[in-house]
């Protein structure tokens, strides 16, 4: 479906820490205007994975 996408990072607070947790794509058709409510969207989460994201142990890294 071609459309306009909306990108929503949020974030996790851990005492003093901020990480980014994901983003949240919004994707709606090129013809609507609205994006907040609209019932024809797609709401889909992203994710980056790479291999900086674990230590050598596989655990996640914090």
């Amino acid at each position: 479906m071609p459309g306009r996408v909306r990108l929503s990072p949020y974030y996790f607070v851990t005492g003093d820490t901020v990480r980014l947790g994901g983003i949240l794509a919004t994707v709606v058709p090129l013809d609507k205007k609205l994006i907040h409510g609209m019932t024809d969207a797609i709401m889909a989460p992203c994710a980056l994975e790479t291999d900086s994201m674990t230590t050598e142990t596989g655990e996640p890294s914090r």
